[in-house]
């Protein structure tokens, strides 16, 4: 039977209240992350970002047009999957082809622009379902959104030429 000792509880307290500070650190972190989370945002004039920036009123008419297009962008990503894969065989092959390997990747560019196009014909039927008051608030947001951006990258621009 081991003797428990001042100096044996003094370990068991100190081990337990890392592991606990330990706990609390990880339910912190997962609670905030749970509200800032970066699940699927989508960029900017996108069908989700236009939800998250107008609210549930218009989750309806966007559920509707993801289920409409869903075969169309399910077939999109798996194209995409398979070119990006076929890129990635040609550069782990034995033997390296710089043609093979450069048509993999204007396929791959290819089929991104297909996926894009397709997201822009989405948010322009989207914007169709949407009122004027509607389609203006998300002119402003995405101006701000731009602005934002303009001033993160003269930001990072001063930050790199004070760095040099």
């Amino acid at each position: 039977m081991i003797t428990m000792t001042p100096r044996c509880w003094a370990g068991f307290f100190f081990s337990s209240l890392v592991l606990n500070l330990f706990l609390i650190g990880v339910i912190a972190a997962g609670a905030y992350k749970k509200h800032n989370s970066r699940q699927f945002r989508g960029g900017v004039l996108s069908v989700p970002w236009a939800v998250r920036v107008l609210g549930e009123e218009v989750r309806p008419a966007a559920r509707k047009l993801f289920g409409e297009r869903a075969p169309d962008m399910r077939a999109r990503r798996h194209a995409m999957g398979q070119s990006y894969r076929a890129a990635g065989q040609l550069m782990g092959a034995p033997e390296f082809d710089r043609a093979r390997f450069l048509a993999a990747l204007d396929k791959v560019r290819a089929e991104r622009l297909r996926a894009q196009s397709l997201s822009h014909q989405s948010m322009a039927d989207f914007l169709q379902t949407l009122s004027s008051a509607q389609r203006a608030r998300l002119a402003q947001v995405a101006a701000e959104r731009m602005e934002h951006r303009a001033r993160r990258g003269e930001r990072r621009r001063r930050c790199r030429e004070n760095a040099q």
